[in-house]
């Protein structure tokens, strides 16, 4: 019996406590390089955001005070969603003739804006025949965006002109197939709708909960494994972004909805040859002049200068197009 206690110290002694020693020692030296704890990543501003049963999550009607230190020099600012989800765009004609809906994500709801910043407000400012309705939310893609139309699709068909704004962005592609950041958003094992090569579904994720989401070596493992698992879905990524495109414009056109295409960010070769391809209509409207004076310096949001000039540039393709 001495000789087992013997062994169980020496065994406590010199493995399990220099273990413990060394994770302590890489706990602190994570925090004070600052790596990520994916246990407190957020996207979403606080209080302003719920589950949907069929979306994942959705914004939470109502009105919302922020304030943001981040940027310079200090602001506040207002975000007021409405009954129906949508980002507060103004004052819109009543009754609606005719509306133009703004599909997509952070960059489409104006995230870390004010509600007179966003681009669905500086489009109704300039576009003011129409009722514009921005439906964007920090972290959909194209998948969310479809599901959104759907709820959509009725009302648009029965006013004639009514247009639907995709703003696509090459980083959609992971998000349709299951997203990092739809897991790291959540609480853990909430669901979301996923794609993969040939359907879509809802995914339940589970992953780390509790105390064990707070470090930062097993944020470091998760995130190695996430890119492991990342690699292997991008080969089917793009396919399952353009096939999602195609039921959107399939959906759009069988209504007598106008569906516009507008890149928020660089549109590659491969889908410019898509669009092109696919005769989809698509806004020209990723301008030259967005460079790091047109985005949030705090999260690479645009700003609201980028706002007036996309907006500017969506007046006049929908205008020009509208009247031909």
């Amino acid at each position: 019996m001495p000789v087992a206690n013997n062994t169980a110290t020496r065994f406590l002694r010199n493995v399990i406590a220099p273990l413990c020693v060394s994770i302590v020692v890489v706990e602190i030296v994570g925090a004070l390089l600052k790596l990520p704890q994916n246990g407190v990543q957020t996207q979403h501003l606080s209080g302003s955001y719920q589950h949907d049963q069929i979306m994942g999550w959705t914004h939470k009607p109502g009105t919302y005070q922020y304030a943001d230190t981040s940027d310079e020099p200090a602001r506040t600012f207002q975000v007021t969603y409405q009954e129906n989800g949508a980002r507060f765009s103004g004052q819109s004609p009543s009754p609606a003739q005719r509306f133009i809906g703004l599909l997509g994500c952070s960059f489409i709801e104006g995230f870390g804006l004010d509600d007179t910043d966003t681009l669905g407000a500086q489009l109704q400012k300039r576009l003011p025949s129409y009722s514009v309705e921005n439906f964007g939310v920090a972290g959909y893609g194209t998948y969310q965006s479809l599901l959104t139309f759907r709820r959509l699709a009725n009302r648009y068909a029965q006013k004639h002109n009514s247009v639907v704004i995709y703003g696509f962005a090459g980083f959609h592609n992971d998000r349709n197939i299951k997203s990092t950041l739809f897991q790291r958003t959540s609480e853990p094992n909430a669901v979301f709708p996923v794609c993969d090569e040939n359907h879509c579904f809802y995914w339940q994720g589970k992953r780390m909960n509790g105390m064990w989401r707070m470090s930062r070596i097993l944020s470091l493992v998760e995130n190695a494994l996430d890119t492991i698992r990342a690699r292997v879905k991008a080969k089917y990524a793009e396919a399952v972004t353009k096939r999602l495109l195609r039921i959107l414009k399939n959906e759009t056109d069988a209504q007598g909805i106008r569906l516009v295409i507008a890149p928020m960010t660089a549109v590659d070769g491969s889908f410019g040859a898509f669009f092109s391809e696919n005769a989809f209509e698509v806004a020209p409207c990723f301008l030259p002049e967005f460079n790091s004076n047109t985005y949030r310096l705090s999260d690479g949001h645009p700003n609201a200068h980028w706002n007036k000039l996309y907006s500017e540039c969506l007046r006049d393709f929908i205008s020009n197009k509208t009247n031909k």
